[in-house]
Parts: structure tokens; sequence; C-alpha cells
């Protein structure tokens, strides 16, 4: 049931479970052995089951923080944000509009175009 993913079923096998550690011998220790094997696989199966509902959930909220904006460090540490148009807009903004940091897109547009100029590229 574990590997399947049907939790539910794992709540009606509790009654039964604790019915045959009622009547499971202590001295047997065949069968204790085979019990701690298989409690020994079922919690790493449970362990790596909660690990991928937390990455799962992880990942949603990294989704989530990206329909919002990229959030970015200039050369000096400023923070900036670039935002991200809603979803099914076709009007997106210039997320580059804000030529404050060195290395931005806008000032590398305007470096080309004067090194076009003073080259008579155009």
């Amino acid at each position: 049931m574990i590997l399947t993913g049907a939790w539910s079923g794992l709540q009606v096998l509790a009654p039964r479970k604790a019915t045959y550690l009622a009547a499971l011998d202590p001295e047997d220790r065949t069968a204790l052995a085979a019990l701690a094997g298989g409690l020994s696989r079922n919690q790493a199966l449970l362990a790596a089951a909660l690990d991928g509902v937390r990455e799962a959930l992880r990942r949603r909220q990294a989704m989530a923080a990206s329909r919002k904006g990229l959030v970015t460090y200039s050369a000096t540490g400023a923070r900036a944000e670039l935002p991200v148009a809603p979803p099914g807009s076709s009007a997106r903004p210039d997320p580059f509009a804000n030529a404050s940091w060195p290395g931005s897109p806008a000032r590398c547009r305007a470096f080309a175009f004067s090194t076009r100029q003073a080259r008579n590229i155009d």
C-alpha cells in the first residue's frame, strides 16, 4: 500500500496489525527478525514518501514565487525585481526599463547603440 500510495488502506490495517502483534511470541527470534526487516523497509518507504511530498511542496512554492517575478542582485549588491506578465496577458512589461545597475540590458543596448554609431555601422 505504501508503494502504490493507497494511504487510506493503512488505517484499515491498524486493527489487524494490533491483533497480530498481540499474538506474536516474544521468544520467536525468526518472526521478530522478519518483523524488524519489514518495519525497517516500511520506515524507509514512508520517509522517502515524506521527502517526496516535501520536495513537491518546495517546488510548488518556487513556481508560485517565479510567477510573481524574478529577484536578482546587481554587482554592487542592490536588489532588483524584474516583474513577470500575468498569465494570458499579451502585453509584457519591460523588465529592463530600470537601467540603474551597471550590467542592465538597457545600458548594454545603449552601449551597443553608441558603439554602432561610433563605427558608422547603422
